[in-house]
């Protein structure tokens, strides 16, 4: 929109920022964004009346956004703390005192955010490998390659589109950033992945003026063309193994059975045990007890049960089936105490670590 001074390009990108508010949070530091970019944008065209028609199609943007974003606003006005709460709580000392003061964590976390793609990622398993970069070697080589050389084109030729670019990535980066309470969570995949976009772009920007340097000849262009293909294969094989052996294994490794909890439960009331007569006793780090029941075709429900209220259970009629996490000793010795004439069996599971026991009461 900017670029050619399109009403329609700008209540397109009004239309898509306020589909986006309604979605994950970490979009909503898109619209501090836009400003943003509308700013480098004046700040470099020369041409008043061009200035002033980029600030009636900002205005023009918002209008359209927030058409968008009006059931969400209407949320928002009436549950304001629920609104807010998840970003305060990384954002203030709201949930937990700040470990130091804000601009030394903040410039700590930007710096931090700064090497997730070519050093460190982070430490959360349930989306990325993690203590590695988050970028492949090719990946990573080019896109540090495309920084510069954009960087080095903006110092030249001071053109606004190309620090909009270089602004982008630790713009779509502030959502991990901001977590001023939680340095911990920062760089976090999912917050910063807004950055996906101005990245690979640069990435393909190194690529580009890889290609172009060998210049255009017939055979230099076959030259480019093998050293694109090289490059392509060396990334391939290289996420491909990260994908689908390093990251697979450690999922399977670290997330817990649900679905074989579920097939477990689905059983029991396929042979007549009665919904609520099926339970998880809650063992420290061990599953999360509302999602067996979704793999069940039970949805909504919470099937724990608490060590210490088992015996609350002797007064409920019918056929019974407690699931107990494989080291919870104490659980299964007071179950046996209870139904002397329960049935204890282990499942084993696909994962060898995530097997678990089966207590059944006729």
């Amino acid at each position: 929109g900017l670029r050619r001074q399109n009403r329609n390009d700008f209540i397109l990108a009004g239309a898509a920022l306020g589909i986006g508010l309604n979605g994950y949070m970490p979009f909503r530091i898109m619209p501090f964004a836009v400003v943003i970019i509308v700013l480098v944008y004046i700040l470099h065209v020369r041409d008043a009346q061009a200035r002033k028609q980029s600030l009636l199609w900002l205005g023009l943007l918002a209008l359209t956004s927030f058409m968008f974003f009006i059931p969400l606003a209407r949320y928002a006005i009436e549950y304001p703390d629920i609104f807010g709460y998840r970003a305060l709580t990384r954002v203030s000392s709201l949930e937990t005192p700040l470990p130091g003061p804000v601009w030394q964590v903040f410039l700590g976390n930007l710096w931090n955010a700064a090497k997730e793609f070519n050093w460190y990622n982070g430490n959360i398993w349930v989306h990325s490998i993690p203590r590695r970069p988050a970028l492949d070697v090719v990946g990573g080589a080019l896109f540090l390659l495309g920084f510069f050389l954009v960087l080095t084109r903006y110092l030249r030729s001071r053109h606004w589109t190309d620090l909009t670019l270089l602004l982008a990535i630790p713009l779509t980066q502030m959502p991990s950033i901001l977590s001023l309470a939680f340095p911990v969570e920062n760089p976090s995949l999912n917050r910063t992945a807004g950055a996906i976009v101005p990245v690979f772009l640069l990435v393909g920007v190194a690529l580009d003026g890889l290609m172009s340097a060998l210049g255009s000849g017939k055979r230099r262009s076959v030259i480019a063309w093998s050293l694109a293909g090289v490059l392509f294969v060396l990334s391939f094989v290289q996420n491909y193994d990260l994908i689908f052996r390093q990251y697979n294994s450690q999922y399977e490794y670290n997330a817990w059975n649900t679905s074989e909890m579920g097939a477990v439960m689905k059983d029991a009331i396929a042979r007549g045990v009665p919904v609520d007569n099926v339970w998880i006793v809650p063992y420290a780090f061990w599953v999360d007890t509302r999602l067996p029941p979704f793999w069940a075709g039970e949805p909504g429900r919470d099937i724990a049960i608490f060590r210490e209220n088992l015996p609350t259970t002797l007064t409920i009629a019918g056929p019974k089936i407690f699931m107990v996490a494989q080291p919870d000793s104490e659980t299964l010795s007071l179950l046996q105490s209870l139904y002397p004439q329960g049935q204890l069996q282990p499942y084993e599971s696909a994962i060898d670590i995530h097997n678990f026991w089966i207590f059944s009461v006729p």
